[in-house]
């Protein structure tokens, strides 16, 4: 065991016989130190193993999923953006704007994932769009006629007052009249519910659905993709880090083959 591990555990007893009086005479920490303690490389390198084989199990298109993370760089990191909502949807703007293939590909995802069904084609996507009442809505997707959404998405930031009732009330009276009913998408990392019927959806579930496509196409756009992703996955929900799947620490291989699996399931 190493000695940074061996200090945490130790110092896990200590606070555990401070607040347990049950485990204060001593036989628990015996225990503990016998079963677990002494033991600490086994079990390390049995649960490393554990990770290595559903590692292999994996097939071709998750595959290529891990390889994005491992081969691409954060995008935001180096900029110290990552928590800056506002870089995520100038992202997202641009990505769910472009004409090509591959911007079909993701607003075809990001429909599914917010349970609407409506064109994918003519979507004006405006960042920090200023709406009548004075309120200014991080993202909005207009398709003229058809469908309008406002995005709000934070990172650390709480909910406004009022935000978000301001937005649904905005949006109720421009939205109207459409083929689809207007929707409200409240971003988060954690998921949180805001107010006023907001739909909340989160960073990874973003991760989730355009993972997949960043691997299944190239060039250019793929890649920024890729690189924003990689953002999310390492620096929101540390689910990969710099370099390959076996050099990362077993708690993020963990976490990344959990992204894995919620993917496959997700499809």
């Amino acid at each position: 065991m190493k000695a940074e591990q061996r200090q945490f555990v130790e110092g896990l007893m200590e606070l555990l016989a401070k607040r347990t009086p049950a485990i204060s005479d001593g036989r628990a920490e015996v225990a503990f130190r016998e079963h677990v303690m002494s033991k600490w490389d086994q079990l390390v390198w049995r649960l490393a193993g554990v990770a290595a084989w559903e590692a292999r199990q994996m097939d071709a298109g998750q595959l290529a999923q891990l390889r994005v993370l491992e081969d691409h760089p954060s995008l935001l990191h180096p900029l110290g953006k990552t928590h800056d909502e506002l870089a995520h949807t100038t992202i997202l703007a641009w990505l769910l704007a472009d004409s090509s293939p591959l911007g079909v590909a993701a607003r075809e995802a990001l429909v599914r994932l917010i349970g609407v069904d409506v064109p994918l084609d003519d979507w004006r996507v405006t960042p920090e769009r200023v709406l009548s009442n004075g309120r200014r809505v991080d993202l909005e997707i207009d398709v003229p006629g058809k469908w309008l959404c406002y995005i709000e998405a934070k990172v650390d930031a709480e909910e406004g007052t009022n935000q978000l009732p301001d937005y649904a009330a905005s949006l109720s009276v421009t939205g109207a009249g459409r083929d689809h009913p207007p929707t409200l998408v409240y971003l988060t990392v954690e998921g949180r519910k805001g107010r006023s019927g907001a739909q909340p959806i989160t960073f990874r579930d973003l991760l989730i659905a355009w993972l997949p496509i960043a691997a299944s196409f190239t060039g250019d756009r793929a890649t920024y993709l890729s690189c924003w992703l990689v953002t999310l996955a390492e620096d929101l929900y540390e689910v990969s880090m710099p370099g390959p799947f076996h050099t990362w620490p077993f708690a993020t291989q963990r976490r990344s083959l959990d992204l894995m699996r919620d993917i496959k399931e997700a499809r």
